[in-house]
């Protein structure tokens, strides 16, 4: 009898012992550092921005190329993979962050073998920036000290420093014979700047748009807005020269205003966006006087 009385007082007593075992592991396993990996490009450098170094176990390839990544320096610290299904999973990953022009099926490939992701839907305007770091910082644990600075570190164009009512009239043009559309974080930071982008009358949205040099020479933008290659993009530069070189093109260039801005600027959504973004203005405002000077 006694014996039994023993065995009861153990049940008793048992299950709250276990649960604090139980919730101990839970704690343990919430503060134990994470293993992220960036799919792409954007998702590098919000990584770079928000994460924990020590909770990073790899980037894209692309993080550590000076020609697209504004953090090219800080990612030679980071192991780097090829973006196939096989080299991710590798990485024991505990969460995938995917950037906007990630396969659907290498998501749906990881989803199947219990690796959550989150995917990033692309940036398409410079106001996105508090609601952006806010959404990340909550997902990767960031420190609220951190996440403070890092909203500190830009500011939004000023609606009053743009130039007044006309403003001048830009076209984005990439080498090929393309503009960015409506519902692109280039186009947005060109009408930030003050200017009237007429990639927008060209139909497409979110994306690249065929920009014919029929309709380039038709609209006579009074500004062009041209990638800046880096110093590394060689080839690169030979060839968007070779596509720079038409005569009429030559021409509306030789009377037009040019500015050239740097790919990573607008490839993703960084403080460089908006420092490029306010030395793009002052080239705005400076046209646009000279512009209002002109009989």
């Amino acid at each position: 009898m006694r014996g039994f009385l023993l065995l009861l007082m153990g049940l008793a007593f048992s299950p709250p012992a276990l649960a604090g075992e139980a919730g101990a592991e839970a704690a343990t396993e919430v503060d134990a550092p994470r293993r992220l990996v960036a799919t792409e490009l954007c998702a590098d450098q919000w990584l770079l921005q928000l994460a924990e170094p020590h909770e990073i176990a790899a980037l894209s390839y692309q993080a550590a190329l000076p020609a697209l990544s504004v953090y090219a320096a800080q990612a030679q610290a980071f192991a780097r993979h090829d973006g196939s299904a096989e080299a991710i999973l590798a990485l024991s990953p505990s969460l995938v962050l995917a950037g906007a022009w990630t396969s659907p099926r290498l998501l749906r490939a990881l989803e199947r073998l219990g690796v959550p992701s989150l995917r990033l839907a692309p940036a398409e305007r410079l106001a996105q920036w508090p609601q952006t770091v806010r959404m990340l910082a909550a997902e990767l644990r960031t420190p609220p000290s951190r996440v403070a600075a890092l909203l500190a570190r830009v500011q939004p164009p000023e609606e009053e420093a743009r130039p007044p009512t006309p403003r001048p009239r830009a076209m984005i043009y990439h080498a090929g014979g393309y503009s960015s559309g409506t519902g692109t974080l280039a186009h947005d930071m060109v009408e930030a700047a003050g200017a009237e982008h007429l990639g927008a009358e060209l139909g497409a949205a979110g994306g690249w748009v065929h920009a014919p040099l029929e309709r380039l020479l038709a609209d006579a933008p009074e500004l062009l807005v041209l990638d800046a290659p880096h110093a590394t993009q060689a080839r690169q530069r030979n060839l968007a020269k070779l596509a720079l070189e038409h005569g009429a093109l030559r021409r509306l260039m030789a009377q037009t205003a040019v500015y050239r801005m740097s790919e990573p600027a607008w490839l993703c959504l960084t403080p460089r966006s908006f420092l490029a973004t306010e030395a793009l203005a002052r080239a705005v405002r400076q046209l646009a006087a000279q512009l209002e000077v002109q009989p």
